[in-house]
């Protein structure tokens, strides 16, 4: 079986390509939604027209914990509406999902080859996609300068992020290597 992962955008897509693991992947199709609110509208589009699992990926943009709560129960309630049976799941990634790479300093040390301070590393858990921009200074998005450095142990390291890990969950539990 099919499934489909609906982010907001290109890099987010692609930093869950190389994340999920070669059995999920292989198994799904990626489709940028193009922002919060256009991936509601699609992901409801996708559940009913193509009724298929979906995952949906969001950055929660916050840490605050009843904010995220909201916004997931409004977004189940929304989707529960269009999809009679066809599972679907959101994960909001805190704050954004380039947090992934803050879970480790000394890999994406060793990743960046840049030793972060503890101001520095403290604002990368809380703001990644802002301090990764800044420390890696390119006009381009800096996901693709990390994931472009990423071996197979760092690889490996990362997809133990919980985020990933309940990506991967959902997906495997919706049959999709049947």
């Amino acid at each position: 079986m099919k499934a489909y992962i609906v982010t907001e955008g290109q890099s987010d897509s692609e930093i869950l390509k190389r994340l999920l693991p070669p059995e999920i992947t292989s198994h799904v199709e990626f489709l940028i939604g193009g922002g919060r609110y256009s991936i509601q509208s699609f992901a409801r589009t996708l559940l009913v027209v193509k009724q298929l699992p979906v995952a949906i990926v969001i950055d929660a943009d916050t840490e605050d914990t009843p904010s995220i709560e909201e916004q997931r129960h409004n977004l189940y309630d929304l989707l529960n509406q269009v999809s009679p049976g066809i599972p679907f799941d959101v994960f909001f990634a805190v704050p954004e999902i380039e947090s992934v790479f803050f879970q480790n300093r000394e890999l994406l040390e060793e990743i960046l080859d840049h030793p972060f301070t503890d101001v520095e590393w403290e604002m990368g858990k809380r703001h990644p996609k802002e301090i990764l921009q800044t420390i890696l200074g390119t006009s381009s998005t800096p996901v693709y300068d990390i994931l472009g450095h990423l071996s197979d142990k760092a690889v490996a390291v990362l997809r133990s992020h919980p985020l990933i890990r309940q990506i991967e969950g959902f997906l495997s539990s919706v049959a999709i290597l049947s």
